[in-house]
């Protein structure tokens, strides 16, 4: 396969079925117990509290939805990289991508991208990529970052794969 040949179709990334799945259903169902119980208590922090939890258990309702119907979670074009959130950013955004350690073991990996406007990015996104995005740029890390755990594959094999779709692309280590 060429460059061009990869560039000019979308490369979609899925989320690893099986496992993440079941989290995320067991997930659902106790954020729901949790605003079921908030909304039967009394009190302005029980009342929040259960507005919250609605809010949490419509998103991973969404996210469960996607991954029963297979939907990609990160699509890259010659183009953009678009995320299942709705968030995307252009290749001409993008000043570099590299992958980074998310806690103090290494454990938790992630691909972090650098931007050349991260406060448009941030203002063209959702409510909850916006709080994210904020909360990672206080942490030191780009506004739009993808965790490990939505791929299948690992993350150099994805990085590379934007590499190829994006040949300008800088990759840091």
């Amino acid at each position: 396969m060429t460059v061009d040949h990869i560039a000019a179709e979308p490369v979609e990334y899925q989320m690893p079925a099986g496992t993440n799945f079941q989290t995320l259903v067991f997930g659902w169902l106790g954020v729901v117990a949790l605003g079921w119980m908030a909304v039967a208590g009394h009190g302005p922090g029980v009342v929040i509290a259960g507005a919250l939890a609605v809010l949490i258990a419509g998103w991973q309702v969404k996210l469960i939805v996607r991954v029963a119907r297979k939907r990609p979670v990160v699509v890259l074009t010659a183009d953009e990289v678009r995320i299942w959130n709705g968030s995307y950013a252009k290749w001409s955004e993008i000043v570099s991508v590299r992958i980074i350690s998310r806690d103090a073991a290494g454990n938790r990996r992630a691909i972090d991208f650098k931007l050349r406007d991260p406060e448009a990015y941030v203002a063209r996104s959702g409510l909850a990529v916006k709080r994210y995005a904020k909360s990672a740029m206080r942490q030191g890390r780009g506004p739009m970052w993808l965790p490990e755990q939505l791929f299948t594959v690992p993350l150099e094999e994805v990085v590379a794969t934007m590499a190829r779709v994006h040949p300008g692309l800088k990759v840091k280590p």
